[in-house]
């Protein structure tokens, strides 16, 4: 019992020592991206007129790439935000998935943009509602997102730009192109570099389209590209 006991207490002085050295390493962190920042802000402020200007402004997007791979320096808190608080999520959001989402095809689940945006900000986590409000702010804001329900139930965040029937195009065309002479949901998330569901939901409406159908088999279901309008042309033709 006593051995036990003496073993919690070391468990527990480690953990407080350990936590104490991460608030310690957090609190160092913050000073350091202060001090990059008051840097860079100081460095913009500078006429770069001189022969060192191209020196110093290689500095400065040295430092600014670097703050990048920090993630989000300054996230925004209730506390420093007050009653814009949603407004200002909202905007930060939408700076933050402007280089996230062309990798990602215009479009992201908003449980991906969760963890992804949560990721970067650090230990300034948000909550799935505070996220849901601030997507929901991005088509009000006009800025340049909006949030989308598949008939699935998925809820997506998409551009104001992206075209499903530019993708079902291309989902029809994957088939087509395929060694098999049909594409999976699978194939699709490979492709599109996106998540199963969302790929189903792409199939889903490529189909809704008629740019594609579907055989459901026992191993699985298939989309192969729609051609029963071609063949109906072919045989008007014949006729």
């Amino acid at each position: 019992m006593r051995r036990q006991q003496e073993a919690q207490k070391e468990t527990t002085e480690l953990a407080a020592a350990a936590f104490s050295d991460l608030a310690n390493l957090m609190i160092k962190a913050r000073d350091m991206v202060s001090l990059i920042e008051r840097y860079v802000d100081t460095q913009k402020t500078v006429e770069t007129t001189d022969d060192a200007s191209g020196s110093r402004e290689e500095d400065i997007n040295k430092l600014s790439s670097l703050m990048l791979d920090m993630g989000i320096t300054s996230p925004v808190t209730r506390e420093n935000s007050g009653a814009a608080y949603y407004e200002q999520l909202a905007r930060q959001l939408a700076e933050y998935l402007s280089e996230h989402m062309p990798r990602n095809g215009g479009i992201m689940t908003l449980s991906d943009i969760y963890c992804m945006f949560n990721r970067a900000r650090g230990v300034e986590l948000v909550s799935p509602d505070d996220l849901y409000h601030a997507t929901l702010l991005q088509k009000k804001l006009k800025l340049g997102y909006s949030v989308r329900k598949f008939d699935g139930g998925l809820l997506v965040l998409q551009t104001d730009s992206h075209r499903e029937d530019k993708v079902a195009e291309r989902l029809a065309n994957m088939a087509q192109k395929s060694s098999s002479g049909y594409i999976t949901p699978t194939d699709v998330s490979v492709e599109l570099h996106t998540s199963f569901p969302l790929a189903w939901e792409y199939l889903k409406v490529a189909e809704e389209l008629g740019k594609i159908c579907r055989d459901e088999t026992f191993e699985g279901t298939n989309f192969y590209s729609n051609d029963f309008e071609r063949f109906v042309n072919d045989a008007d033709l014949d006729s």
